[in-house]
Protein backbone atom coordinates (compact mmCIF):
# COMPACT_ATOMS: atom_id res chain seq x y z
CA UNK A 1 0.00 0.00 0.00
CA UNK A 2 2.83 2.37 0.87
CA UNK A 3 4.48 1.69 -2.48
CA UNK A 4 1.32 2.61 -4.31
CA UNK A 5 1.03 5.92 -2.41
CA UNK A 6 4.76 6.80 -3.04
CA UNK A 7 4.43 6.01 -6.73
CA UNK A 8 1.35 8.24 -7.04
CA UNK A 9 3.12 11.16 -5.34
CA UNK A 10 6.18 10.73 -7.57
CA UNK A 11 4.06 10.73 -10.71
CA UNK A 12 2.35 13.94 -9.55
CA UNK A 13 5.52 15.88 -8.64
CA UNK A 14 7.74 14.85 -11.56
CA UNK A 15 5.72 16.57 -14.32
CA UNK A 16 5.66 19.81 -12.32
CA UNK A 17 9.43 19.72 -11.86
CA UNK A 18 10.06 19.13 -15.56
CA UNK A 19 7.64 21.92 -16.57
CA UNK A 20 9.33 24.42 -14.21
CA UNK A 21 12.82 23.51 -15.43
CA UNK A 22 11.74 23.87 -19.08
CA UNK A 23 10.20 27.28 -18.38
CA UNK A 24 13.39 28.52 -16.69
CA UNK A 25 15.55 27.40 -19.58
CA UNK A 26 13.40 29.24 -22.14
CA UNK A 27 12.94 32.48 -20.17
CA UNK A 28 16.60 32.81 -19.11
CA UNK A 29 18.82 31.46 -21.88
CA UNK A 30 22.44 31.46 -20.93
CA UNK A 31 24.02 31.19 -24.43
CA UNK A 32 22.47 32.49 -27.70
CA UNK A 33 22.41 29.98 -30.48
CA UNK A 34 23.42 32.51 -33.24
CA UNK A 35 25.39 35.59 -31.99
CA UNK A 36 25.37 38.69 -34.32
CA UNK A 37 28.84 40.11 -35.22
CA UNK A 38 29.84 43.36 -33.50
CA UNK A 39 31.37 46.34 -35.42
CA UNK A 40 34.77 45.37 -34.04
CA UNK A 41 34.68 41.92 -35.63
CA UNK A 42 32.60 42.65 -38.75
CA UNK A 43 34.85 41.53 -41.64
CA UNK A 44 33.25 43.92 -44.16
CA UNK A 45 33.79 46.96 -41.94
CA UNK A 46 37.34 45.94 -41.08
CA UNK A 47 38.23 45.38 -44.73
CA UNK A 48 36.82 48.78 -45.73
CA UNK A 49 38.71 50.51 -42.93
CA UNK A 50 41.95 48.89 -44.05
CA UNK A 51 41.34 50.04 -47.63
CA UNK A 52 40.55 53.59 -46.49
CA UNK A 53 43.65 53.76 -44.30
CA UNK A 54 45.81 52.67 -47.25
CA UNK A 55 44.31 55.34 -49.51
CA UNK A 56 44.90 58.04 -46.92
CA UNK A 57 48.45 56.89 -46.12
CA UNK A 58 49.42 56.93 -49.80
CA UNK A 59 48.11 60.47 -50.21
CA UNK A 60 49.85 61.77 -47.11
CA UNK A 61 53.12 60.20 -48.29
CA UNK A 62 52.78 61.90 -51.68
CA UNK A 63 52.00 65.25 -50.08
CA UNK A 64 55.03 65.02 -47.79
CA UNK A 65 57.17 64.28 -50.85
CA UNK A 66 55.81 67.41 -52.56
CA UNK A 67 56.60 69.47 -49.45
CA UNK A 68 60.20 68.25 -49.56
CA UNK A 69 60.58 69.19 -53.24
CA UNK A 70 58.95 72.63 -53.02
CA UNK A 71 62.17 74.29 -51.86
CA UNK A 72 63.98 73.00 -54.97
CA UNK A 73 61.40 74.10 -57.54
CA UNK A 74 61.36 77.29 -59.62
CA UNK A 75 58.60 78.99 -57.65
CA UNK A 76 58.18 82.47 -56.28
CA UNK A 77 58.23 82.86 -52.49
CA UNK A 78 54.50 83.62 -52.46
CA UNK A 79 53.64 80.55 -54.59
CA UNK A 80 55.87 78.34 -52.45
CA UNK A 81 54.22 79.58 -49.25
CA UNK A 82 50.75 79.14 -50.73
CA UNK A 83 51.44 75.55 -51.81
CA UNK A 84 53.07 74.73 -48.46
CA UNK A 85 50.07 75.98 -46.47
CA UNK A 86 47.57 74.22 -48.73
CA UNK A 87 49.43 70.91 -48.58
CA UNK A 88 49.83 71.04 -44.81
CA UNK A 89 46.12 71.83 -44.36
CA UNK A 90 45.23 68.87 -46.57
CA UNK A 91 47.48 66.54 -44.56
CA UNK A 92 45.76 67.69 -41.36
CA UNK A 93 42.32 67.06 -42.87
CA UNK A 94 43.34 63.60 -44.06
CA UNK A 95 44.60 62.66 -40.60
CA UNK A 96 41.30 63.82 -39.09
CA UNK A 97 39.38 61.79 -41.63
CA UNK A 98 41.49 58.72 -40.83
CA UNK A 99 40.68 59.05 -37.13
CA UNK A 100 36.97 59.32 -37.93
CA UNK A 101 37.08 56.27 -40.18
CA UNK A 102 38.99 54.17 -37.62
CA UNK A 103 36.28 54.90 -35.04
CA UNK A 104 33.33 54.40 -37.41
CA UNK A 105 30.89 51.57 -36.62
CA UNK A 106 28.20 52.24 -39.23
CA UNK A 107 28.86 50.62 -42.60
CA UNK A 108 26.96 53.22 -44.64
CA UNK A 109 28.78 56.13 -43.00
CA UNK A 110 32.08 54.31 -43.46
CA UNK A 111 31.39 53.85 -47.17
CA UNK A 112 30.67 57.58 -47.59
CA UNK A 113 33.86 58.56 -45.72
CA UNK A 114 35.94 56.20 -47.86
CA UNK A 115 34.41 57.61 -51.04
CA UNK A 116 35.32 61.15 -49.96
CA UNK A 117 39.03 60.24 -49.96
CA UNK A 118 38.88 60.09 -53.76
CA UNK A 119 36.19 62.67 -54.51
CA UNK A 120 37.32 65.40 -52.09
CA UNK A 121 41.06 64.90 -51.64
CA UNK A 122 42.13 64.99 -55.29
CA UNK A 123 45.85 64.88 -54.63
CA UNK A 124 46.95 63.45 -57.97
CA UNK A 125 44.60 65.52 -60.16
CA UNK A 126 45.08 68.81 -58.30
CA UNK A 127 48.38 69.43 -56.52
CA UNK A 128 50.79 67.80 -58.96
CA UNK A 129 49.46 69.35 -62.22
CA UNK A 130 48.92 72.70 -60.52
CA UNK A 131 52.51 72.85 -59.32
CA UNK A 132 53.89 71.78 -62.71
CA UNK A 133 51.82 74.39 -64.58
CA UNK A 134 52.77 77.13 -62.11
CA UNK A 135 56.46 76.35 -62.66
CA UNK A 136 55.98 76.37 -66.45
CA UNK A 137 54.21 79.73 -66.34
CA UNK A 138 56.89 81.26 -64.11
CA UNK A 139 59.71 79.98 -66.35
CA UNK A 140 58.06 81.31 -69.51
CA UNK A 141 57.39 84.64 -67.80
CA UNK A 142 61.09 84.97 -66.98
CA UNK A 143 62.02 84.25 -70.60
CA UNK A 144 59.47 86.81 -71.78
CA UNK A 145 60.93 89.48 -69.51
CA UNK A 146 64.45 88.87 -70.81
CA UNK A 147 63.34 88.98 -74.43
CA UNK A 148 61.45 92.21 -73.76
CA UNK A 149 64.71 93.79 -72.56
CA UNK A 150 66.44 92.62 -75.75
CA UNK A 151 63.62 94.00 -77.91
CA UNK A 152 63.87 97.37 -76.18
CA UNK A 153 67.61 97.48 -76.84
CA UNK A 154 67.03 96.60 -80.49
CA UNK A 155 64.71 99.58 -80.77
CA UNK A 156 67.69 101.74 -79.88
CA UNK A 157 69.71 99.95 -82.53
CA UNK A 158 67.05 100.74 -85.15
CA UNK A 159 67.18 104.42 -84.32
CA UNK A 160 70.94 104.44 -84.61
CA UNK A 161 70.94 102.60 -87.95
CA UNK A 162 68.41 105.04 -89.34
CA UNK A 163 70.64 107.94 -88.32
CA UNK A 164 73.42 106.28 -90.33
CA UNK A 165 71.30 106.05 -93.50
CA UNK A 166 70.56 102.33 -93.20
CA UNK A 167 67.30 100.88 -94.58
CA UNK A 168 65.61 99.44 -91.49
CA UNK A 169 62.26 98.43 -93.00
CA UNK A 170 62.79 94.67 -92.61
CA UNK A 171 64.43 95.22 -89.20
CA UNK A 172 61.46 97.22 -87.93
CA UNK A 173 58.92 94.70 -89.24
CA UNK A 174 60.67 91.84 -87.47
CA UNK A 175 60.94 93.88 -84.28
CA UNK A 176 57.24 94.81 -84.45
CA UNK A 177 56.35 91.13 -84.74
CA UNK A 178 58.56 90.33 -81.76
CA UNK A 179 56.93 92.98 -79.58
CA UNK A 180 53.44 91.86 -80.60
CA UNK A 181 54.12 88.22 -79.74
CA UNK A 182 55.76 89.14 -76.44
CA UNK A 183 52.71 91.20 -75.50
CA UNK A 184 50.36 88.32 -76.33
CA UNK A 185 52.50 85.84 -74.41
CA UNK A 186 52.65 88.05 -71.34
CA UNK A 187 48.87 88.57 -71.37
CA UNK A 188 48.15 84.84 -71.69
CA UNK A 189 50.58 83.91 -68.92
CA UNK A 190 49.04 86.43 -66.52
CA UNK A 191 45.52 85.19 -67.31
CA UNK A 192 46.45 81.54 -66.79
CA UNK A 193 48.28 82.26 -63.54
CA UNK A 194 45.25 84.12 -62.19
CA UNK A 195 43.06 81.18 -63.19
CA UNK A 196 45.27 78.79 -61.22
CA UNK A 197 45.37 81.11 -58.22
CA UNK A 198 41.56 81.28 -58.06
CA UNK A 199 40.94 77.55 -57.68
CA UNK A 200 41.31 75.47 -54.53
CA UNK A 201 41.18 71.75 -53.88
CA UNK A 202 37.57 72.05 -52.71
CA UNK A 203 36.32 74.70 -55.15
CA UNK A 204 35.68 72.52 -58.19
CA UNK A 205 34.89 68.98 -59.21
CA UNK A 206 37.51 66.69 -60.69
CA UNK A 207 35.99 67.29 -64.15
CA UNK A 208 36.42 71.05 -63.72
CA UNK A 209 40.05 70.60 -62.69
CA UNK A 210 40.72 68.55 -65.78
CA UNK A 211 39.12 71.09 -68.14
CA UNK A 212 40.94 74.04 -66.55
CA UNK A 213 44.36 72.40 -66.68
CA UNK A 214 43.76 71.14 -70.22
CA UNK A 215 42.99 74.67 -71.42
CA UNK A 216 46.13 76.04 -69.76
CA UNK A 217 48.22 73.34 -71.48
CA UNK A 218 46.72 74.42 -74.81
CA UNK A 219 47.64 78.04 -74.02
CA UNK A 220 51.21 77.01 -73.26
CA UNK A 221 51.40 75.14 -76.57
CA UNK A 222 50.30 78.32 -78.37
CA UNK A 223 52.93 80.28 -76.46
CA UNK A 224 55.60 77.86 -77.66
CA UNK A 225 54.50 78.58 -81.23
CA UNK A 226 54.84 82.32 -80.58
CA UNK A 227 58.34 81.79 -79.20
CA UNK A 228 59.20 79.92 -82.39
CA UNK A 229 58.02 82.95 -84.41
CA UNK A 230 60.09 85.24 -82.20
CA UNK A 231 63.19 83.12 -82.81
CA UNK A 232 62.59 83.44 -86.53
CA UNK A 233 62.28 87.22 -86.25
CA UNK A 234 65.53 87.38 -84.28
CA UNK A 235 67.19 85.36 -87.03
CA UNK A 236 65.92 87.90 -89.57
CA UNK A 237 67.37 90.76 -87.55
CA UNK A 238 70.64 88.90 -87.14
CA UNK A 239 70.86 88.41 -90.92
CA UNK A 240 70.25 92.12 -91.45
CA UNK A 241 73.00 93.05 -89.00
CA UNK A 242 75.38 90.61 -90.66
CA UNK A 243 74.53 91.62 -94.24
CA UNK A 244 77.40 93.15 -96.30
CA UNK A 245 77.26 96.86 -96.98
CA UNK A 246 75.26 97.84 -100.06
CA UNK A 247 75.43 100.98 -102.12
CA UNK A 248 73.02 103.80 -102.84
CA UNK A 249 72.78 106.17 -105.75
CA UNK A 250 72.93 109.91 -105.01
CA UNK A 251 72.59 112.18 -108.07
CA UNK A 252 73.68 109.31 -110.31
CA UNK A 253 76.80 108.61 -108.29
CA UNK A 254 77.31 105.17 -106.74
CA UNK A 255 78.20 105.76 -103.14
CA UNK A 256 78.85 103.11 -100.50
CA UNK A 257 76.70 103.27 -97.44
CA UNK A 258 78.46 104.19 -94.21
CA UNK A 259 80.38 101.33 -92.68
CA UNK A 260 80.02 100.76 -88.94
CA UNK A 261 82.99 99.55 -86.96
CA UNK A 262 80.64 98.17 -84.28
CA UNK A 263 76.97 97.94 -83.38
CA UNK A 264 75.31 99.40 -80.26
CA UNK A 265 75.70 96.87 -77.47
CA UNK A 266 72.35 95.70 -75.91
CA UNK A 267 72.39 96.42 -72.19
CA UNK A 268 71.08 92.95 -71.43
CA UNK A 269 74.46 91.50 -72.46
CA UNK A 270 75.93 93.01 -69.30
CA UNK A 271 72.95 92.15 -67.07
CA UNK A 272 72.29 89.25 -64.75
CA UNK A 273 71.23 86.84 -66.07
CA UNK A 274 72.98 87.65 -69.35
CA UNK A 275 70.77 87.50 -72.46
CA UNK A 276 71.78 85.23 -75.32
CA UNK A 277 71.91 87.09 -78.64
CA UNK A 278 74.38 86.37 -81.44
CA UNK A 279 77.09 88.93 -82.12
CA UNK A 280 76.93 90.68 -85.53
CA UNK A 281 79.90 90.58 -87.92
CA UNK A 282 80.99 94.07 -86.91
CA UNK A 283 80.81 93.08 -83.27
CA UNK A 284 79.17 94.90 -80.38
CA UNK A 285 80.56 98.19 -79.22
CA UNK A 286 82.12 98.02 -75.78
CA UNK A 287 80.18 99.82 -73.03
CA UNK A 288 82.56 102.80 -73.25
CA UNK A 289 82.87 103.03 -77.08
CA UNK A 290 80.35 104.69 -79.39
CA UNK A 291 79.72 103.36 -82.93
CA UNK A 292 82.04 104.98 -85.52
CA UNK A 293 82.09 105.07 -89.29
Amino acid sequence: MKKIIFTAILLFILPLTIQKTWAQQNTNPTTPIHASPTPQNDPQINALKQKADTLITNRITQLNTLLTHLSQLNLSDSDRASFTNSIQDTITSLNQLKAKIDGESDLTALQEDTKSIVTVYKIYTYFEPRIRLTIAIKTLSQITQRLTVVANDLSTTVSYLQSQGKDTTAFEKALTDINFNLTQIDSTLHFDQNTINNITISSASQTSFSSIFTQIRKDLATIQERFAAIRQDFSTIQAILNAPNTTTTINGTITPKPTLTCYPRPSCLDGTPRCMIAQPIGGWCSPTISPRQ
